[in-house]
């Protein structure tokens, strides 16, 4: 059972110290700079090449008329989330194991790092993002799949029955049953960041299988923390 209570005291006890308290703002302040600009320059590529993409695959269905553009939709949007996702996840990633490792050291060996070991994470960059990539890629799938699956449903539902409202309901149920899945499975690897940084020796299988190991029975412990 996670002690939320003590860990909040002991967390406190540990910002306190030495002027830990300074370097974890300049730390966290760092991390969401990069993350910021990360998301904003991934998600600017992303979405030009999706933009791109769509253009071209949807050209032949839009020959088809709404049914053709519906079904280009179906098609694409599932395809641009899990590629998003793992994108996002494969170059963010290593920065946020490098966060987790500034942490680590804090609290193991008591000495204060300095924030710009943040950068550190360009050392082991492509095995992080490698591990950060899989990992988005296992969380993301079979959400994925439900929403290409409630996406097609629905599109053959409307065309069926021009009920439009049926169509929307689905597309609604779909995506809550994608989410609470997304949800489970980001529960399930919650630590990865955290066991890459304290081992940086484990390759992808390895890390996911640890993290599965490490939330087994606790992932109701870790929403509620």
């Amino acid at each position: 059972m996670i002690n939320r209570a003590g860990n909040k005291e002991k967390a406190k006890r540990v910002l306190n110290e030495n002027g830990n308290l300074s370097g974890m703002v300049g730390m966290e302040i760092l991390y969401r700079v990069i993350a910021a600009i990360t998301s904003v320059l991934l998600g600017a590529m992303i979405a030009g090449g999706i933009g791109v993409v769509s253009a071209v695959v949807s050209a032949p269905f839009k020959l088809f008329g709404l049914a053709g553009i519906i079904i280009a939709y179906v098609l694409i949007t599932p395809i641009a989330t899990l590629v998003g996702a793992i994108a996002g996840g494969a170059v963010a990633g290593p920065f946020e194991v490098a966060r987790y490792r500034y942490y680590l050291s804090l609290r193991k060996n008591g000495i204060r790092p300095k924030v710009t070991c943040i950068f550190d994470a360009f050392d082991f960059f492509m095995q992080f993002a490698l591990v950060t990539g899989v990992r988005m890629l296992t969380i993301m799938w079979i959400p994925v799949l439900i929403q290409f699956a409630t996406l097609l449903l629905a599109a053959v539902v409307a065309a069926a029955s021009r009920s439009y409202l049926a169509a929307m309901l689905l597309v609604m149920i779909g995506m809550i049953a994608a989410l609470v899945v997304a949800a489970y499975r980001s529960y399930q690897f919650w630590p990865m960041a955290l066991v890459q940084a304290d081992h940086p020796q484990l390759n992808a299988e390895q890390v996911m299988e640890r993290c599965k190991a490490m939330t087994e029975g606790r992932k109701f412990d870790l929403f509620v923390f």
